[in-house]
């Protein structure tokens, strides 16, 4: 129960206005009529008086008059300036993302009437929620989408997540990718921006749409609709606000994906989490199936997995806070991310790499426990030259070509320094 004390005309019409937000109050006269009241959620005042004492409740004082300075015995000031400043900012986000969302909209009504819409190859559960609210924005205006990805979805939690869900995405090969651009329908991007990166389009394609959180140079586009949220800890939250903001209704199986997907791409909601995703998860937890969550969070590990796993704790070697092992050969480049999340939390580790072989490449995955660490930077930084590396700040990864004949253990060693000399720089 919210106490006003006074009566007077604002009173009055502060009570009315807190009904309109669904809050109970009451407005007394004197302050011996807080004794008959069981529980109290806050006081508010009008008029700066002594109170005389420190009450176990939070003390609010509205001054018509603008005071800069907070009365004794009072915990918050409110004044005309103070209220008109945060309703703005609260509004003005507010209508920043409706008209965004309408932007988008009135775009996508303007292009044909069937999309080609591609995520990143080895897609993960962040860009394939995204995928399932696109297909719902596409559905509510009658237009026809096909969703495609390339690589493998061979991540115990990713494989788990489409089988789950249901989720209709079709895996292409490069062939396939050219004959769908060749059929000239608008194309998608969702969950990253730049062709012929960490993807299997070629660096010609152009999109018609654009979402995606990750930081990235703005795409060639023909003025359509490109939307780079860095804000944002995954592209869920955008597709998220997008829906909210459409007015389409959720389902508890989509609420469910989308969650889990800002849970992936945050880290279990610890790294990179913005005002922007806990909005959104305001909104998705209510709709949320819960046992369905739980099954998500539960991905089984596969024995190749487990086998590589000790290989790695016994190759491991830790140099002040930085762990990089060797997992051998391992049967799928998704095992190191698995590895690297467990080996990462031994104590006294603050980042760490695994390297795997398949045939004649070296894959490897990094982690960070430190907050302002950007792997996706340092792994760039370190083997950029010699293969290809990036990702986000606190988890990256990347690939090196190596020939049959040179490869030993040295040559591990070498990709080891490479690492450790880029963490330091950054340290």
């Amino acid at each position: 129960m919210i106490v006003i004390l006074g009566s007077g005309k604002l009173a009055g019409r502060v009570a009315d206005e807190l009904e309109r937000w669904g809050k109970a109050s009451i407005v007394i006269d004197d302050l011996d009529e807080l004794d008959s009241i069981e529980f109290v959620d806050a006081l508010l005042i009008s008029d700066d008086m002594d109170l005389g004492e420190k009450y176990d409740f939070p003390v609010v004082y509205y001054d018509v008059f603008n005071s800069k300075e907070t009365p004794e015995d009072v915990d918050v000031l409110l004044n005309n300036t103070t209220m008109i400043a945060s309703f703005l900012i609260a509004e003005i986000n507010k209508y920043r993302e409706i008209r965004r969302t309408s932007k988008l909209v009135q775009y996508m009504k303007r292009l044909d009437d069937e999309m080609s819409v591609f995520l990143h190859d080895n897609p993960d559960p962040d860009a394939i929620a995204s995928a399932m609210a696109f297909q719902e924005l596409c559905d509510r205006f009658d237009i026809d989408c096909n969703i495609y990805y390339s690589g493998e979805i061979g991540h115990p939690e990713n494989e788990l997540f489409v089988e789950t869900t249901g989720v209709n995405i079709e895996h292409i090969s490069d062939d396939e990718i050219l004959t769908i651009i060749e059929e000239d329908k608008p194309l998608v991007f969702l969950d990253f921006s730049l062709p012929a990166v960490n993807n299997s389009l070629p660096r010609t394609a152009v999109p018609e749409v654009v979402i995606d959180h990750h930081p990235s140079d703005s795409p060639r586009s023909e003025g359509g609709y490109i939307q780079i949220e860095t804000r944002a800890g995954a592209t869920s939250t955008l597709m998220s606000e997008h829906l909210i903001n459409a007015d389409i209704e959720i389902s508890s199986l989509l609420a469910s994906s989308l969650l889990h997907g800002i849970k992936v791409d945050t880290h279990g909601f610890i790294k990179n989490i913005s005002k922007s995703d806990l909005r959104a998860m305001s909104k998705l937890i209510p709709l949320c199936d819960s046992e369905l969550l739980d099954v998500l969070e539960r991905p089984p590990m596969n024995p190749s997995t487990i086998s590589s796993l000790g290989t790695a704790i016994i190759n491991r070697e830790i140099s002040k806070g930085i762990l990089t092992s060797y997992a051998g050969e391992v049967s799928t480049k998704d095992d190191l991310p698995q590895i690297v999340d467990m080996l990462v939390t031994e104590r006294d580790v603050h980042t760490a790499v695994v390297f795997g072989r398949i045939e004649n490449t070296i894959h490897m995955s990094a982690r960070s426990m430190l907050t302002d660490m950007d792997l996706g930077a340092i792994m760039y930084n370190a083997f950029s030259d010699i293969g290809e590396a990036g990702g986000h700040p606190h988890a990256a990864a990347g690939y090196v070509h190596i020939k049959e004949e040179v490869f030993d253990s040295k040559a591990i060693k070498k990709l080891s320094n490479r690492f450790k000399k880029e963490v330091k720089k950054h340290e």
